[in-house]
């Protein structure tokens, strides 16, 4: 994800793999990197440029929409663990298909 509009001072959520999340404050931004949390971060990626890790930085708002992604993908697949064994008629299940369908049709037209 890119960061092409921060700006020093704006506040970034910071994901490191092996440690968690926390939130860093820009203090410089140069042409290809920005600086956070004393780690330099690729403007066009996110990602954090030095060999330590895989630790990737995101706006608020970025980030924000990345859990409500994840939060959707895992209860598409809960729904998708559960349906075997469900008690869904058959009626409730092609309504709940066609919800899907039709959000998979917007999502499509946003692009």
């Amino acid at each position: 994800m890119s960061l092409e509009n921060v700006k020093v001072g704006d506040e970034l959520v910071t994901n490191d793999h092996n440690r968690g999340t926390s939130r860093a404050t820009v203090s410089a931004v140069g042409r290809k990197y920005l600086t956070a949390g004393g780690r330099r971060y690729s403007i066009e990626t996110g990602c954090v440029h030095d060999n330590y890790g895989n630790v990737t930085a995101y706006t608020p708002e970025q980030w924000a929409r990345l859990q409500a992604f994840y939060s959707l993908r895992a209860a598409i697949r809960n729904v998708g663990n559960t349906l075997p064994s469900a008690t869904l008629s058959d009626d409730d299940m092609r309504a709940l298909a066609a919800e899907l369908d039709a959000l998979a049709a917007r999502l499509k037209g946003n692009g």
